[in-house]
């Protein structure tokens, strides 16, 4: 979902956006219970963990980025929110700022789950901010699994929210539930200290907001013993929204700032830019304010993990001028991971993916895949499968006893990813032969770029390895001059463990 209402009318950013925001209030706001009414920000811990997200949402832009993009993550804890009401909060503190967001939660994935799926839901959304609440994971450390995945694969800021009251009737299982819930929220803390995400204190909050207000007894918070009701929810929101409406201006995160996100402006002034540009083998024209690539091939030295190229607004002498990119000498199309693999599709009547994960090997195509059950024993919990690629027709034979790998050597299936047993219980639904899963594999960009003088176009080059590469831009012969403003290099953070 996207929020963009620069793109609007310009009598329309005056109504539209205070409409939308006093319908999610009133579709959002509590029943019966009392307002909160005391400072939500003492229940943010190290909030420096936000500073860009802040910095952008209070000026409208860092250099060229005006867009910002939010994904929730989680399980329905985190799906049960309105996030569109979080994210409208959030449009208000600044209506220039483009808002990219989803909510990608699945209910009932816990850690050891979400660390598999966030290959197909995080990484390709290229978020911003994270929003994050999970269970589970402090001792197999599948906890720190998804952390540190969030830390080194993507330059996303991360708000993380601790674990709220439950609920349970039996108090005997209601205290053991609190004891394990106060032991997972005090690692959530450890780990937001360690990789330097914010955190929000939820479980302090509820704890105040019922001691302040005797009246309210928890069930009242509550849809069942797990699950928080409008008023549960109104809690969270609250909170998730004052760690941004509340904060100050982080006038100084451009001085603080670990510089994961990096920009080059060019224009006539590139000329200073010889440590990373090799214009030997390029002609250029100096503009103003971008660079007119008019034959040859321009190289760019960086270290990080992912570039973008920026080209300008309006030149409509460049219209359908068309460059090819190599990284390292070799096109895009060699390297496996500037191609993704969408959420693989649901279980049968469940909402989960009926398979986790889907891993990529070798040189990769755009595709589309299925896997066909040909086999199934719910006693035994064996699977038997035939996977099909568009491009390749029949990929080989598969069962959940042993890693599969298709005969393209494209695709590789864990059998432990299988998600199809699990969901059967919930429903009660008995998963049969023929049963099919569906993936696709597209590329984040391919080894072309033509200009659109319509938009401002960005050229994401994404998800290669973490260290320095030479990214090489080739004007096709008989183009138009190719327009190129800015390259905006994301470096994400190196951890050992």
């Amino acid at each position: 979902m996207e929020r963009n209402y620069r793109i609007l009318p310009s009598y329309l950013d005056w109504t539209a956006v205070p409409y939308r925001i006093y319908k999610n209030w009133q579709r959002n706001r509590p029943k019966d219970i009392p307002n909160i009414d005391f400072k939500l920000k003492e229940y943010l811990v190290n909030s420096e963990g936000l500073q860009r997200t802040n910095f952008m949402l209070k000026t409208g832009a860092i250099g060229s980025k005006d867009s910002l993009r939010v994904l929730f993550y989680g399980q329905s804890i985190t799906r049960g929110l309105n996030s569109e009401h979080i994210i409208d909060q959030m449009q208000s503190i600044n209506p220039g700022v483009k808002i990219i967001f989803d909510n990608k939660s699945i209910g009932g994935f816990t850690a050891k789950h979400l660390v598999r799926t966030l290959e197909h839901d995080v990484i390709p959304f290229r978020p911003d901010l994270i929003v994050f609440h999970v269970y589970g994971g402090v001792e197999d450390r599948k906890l720190e699994g998804i952390f540190h995945q969030f830390k080194t694969r993507t330059t996303a800021e991360v708000l993380i929210y601790n674990h709220h009251l439950n609920a349970e009737s039996n108090l005997k299982e209601r205290n053991e539930q609190w004891l394990k819930d106060d032991v997972g929220s005090n690692k959530l803390q450890e780990l937001c200290f360690k990789y330097g995400f914010a955190l929000l204190d939820i479980r302090s909050l509820w704890k105040d907001y019922l001691k302040r207000n005797p009246e309210i007894l928890l069930p009242v918070l509550m849809k069942d013993a797990i699950h928080p009701n409008r008023n549960g929810n109104y809690l969270i929101e609250s909170a998730i929204i004052s760690a941004f409406s509340e904060q100050e201006t982080a006038v100084h995160w451009a001085d603080k700032n670990e510089k994961l996100i990096h920009e080059i402006q060019l224009g006539k002034g590139y000329v200073t830019l010889d440590s990373i540009l090799n214009t030997d083998n390029a002609q250029l024209i100096p503009r103003s304010d971008f660079l007119l690539l008019t034959q040859g091939k321009l190289e760019v030295t960086f270290t990080g993990f992912r570039i973008e190229l920026i080209s300008p607004l309006n030149i409509p002498s460049s219209e359908g001028a068309k460059v090819k990119f190599l990284i390292d000498g070799k096109p895009l199309s060699e390297w496996k991971k500037t191609y993704f693999v969408t959420r693989p599709s649901r279980s049968l009547d469940y909402f989960t993916p009926a398979l986790k994960r889907v891993n990529l090997v070798g040189t990769q195509v755009r595709d589309e895949y299925e896997l066909i059950i040909t086999f199934i024993d719910h006693d035994k919990k064996e699977i038997s499968y035939e996977v099909f690629s568009k491009s390749n027709g029949f990929e080989g034979n598969g069962s959940n006893q042993s890693v599969f790998e298709s005969k393209s050597g494209r695709i590789r299936i864990n059998p432990s990813d299988f998600y199809i047993f699990e969901s059967d219980v919930h429903t009660q639904s008995r998963t049969s032969k023929g049963f099919k899963i569906n993936w696709k594999v597209q590329p984040y960009i391919g080894d072309y770029a033509v200009y659109s003088s319509k938009n401002t176009q960005t050229n994401d080059i994404f998800e290669l390895s973490n260290k320095t590469h030479k990214l090489s831009i080739e004007l096709i012969e008989g183009s138009r001059p190719f327009p190129i403003s800015a390259f905006r290099i994301y470096s994400p953070h190196k951890m050992n463990n």
